[in-house]
C-alpha cells in the first residue's frame, strides 16, 4: 500500500543531526513499522528554512 504521511507541526530538518523525539519520534515509528510491513511511505513535513533540502531520505 501507499501511504502518505503529514507532520506539519515538528519539522524533521529542526534536529536532523540528533535522534527524534516527541512527535518526530511517534512518526518516526510509524512511517518505520509500515515500511517494514512492505509498504511505500512517504512523509510530508514542513521546511522552516528554505536553504535546506526539498527532500531528505530518512
Amino acid at each position: 500500500m501507499r501511504v502518505g504521511l503529514v507532520c506539519a507541526h515538528a519539522s524533521s530538518y529542526r534536529h536532523a543531526d540528533g535522534p527524534p523525539v516527541g512527535t518526530r519520534q511517534h512518526i518516526a515509528r510509524v512511517a518505520a513499522e509500515l515500511a517494514e510491513r512492505g509498504h511505500d511511505v512517504r512523509l510530508y513535513d514542513r521546511r522552516d528554512d528554505p536553504s535546506l533540502p526539498a527532500t531528505m531520505n530518512v
